[in-house]
């Protein structure tokens, strides 16, 4: 959700409990709205679901989500195609169109840093191998 101008997860957003604060909740700026602050997660899971490491398609956009299981995958040292997956990456459409704002790293609900995974997987297909 966007709170108070800021994309987050509703359920780890502290409340402002300042009473003269008007807060503003919204939904996120880049999703189908279906009603209300329910959004259309169809598109996010049809991406996730062909990812190129999946099933080697490469028509669509890859989303943050997407980009951090290539690192896992690629980081891997039992994977035997890392090489193949980093060549996948190095296009415009792929790894490059993270611009590195950070609020994936914000919002994650688990703890983890997605910027950091995309720099490195950036960093892993300049030099070919691997970070």
């Amino acid at each position: 959700m966007n709170i108070d101008g800021q994309n987050t997860l509703a359920c780890l957003c502290k409340v402002n409990r300042d009473p003269g604060h008007v807060g503003k909740v919204a939904p996120l700026p880049h999703m189908f709205v279906v009603r209300d602050l329910v959004v259309d997660m169809a598109n996010f899971y049809a991406q996730y679901k062909v990812s190129p490491f999946y099933r080697g398609s490469s028509d669509l956009n890859l989303a943050v989500a997407e980009l951090l299981q290539a690192y896992r995958w690629v980081i891997d040292s039992r994977d035997d195609a890392t090489g193949e997956r980093l060549k996948q990456l190095d296009d415009a459409y792929k790894l490059y169109r993270c611009k590195t704002i950070m609020n994936c790293a914000a919002v994650c609900p688990k703890g983890l840093n997605p910027g950091k995974a995309i720099a490195k997987l950036k960093k892993g297909v300049a030099v070919g191998s691997p970070v």
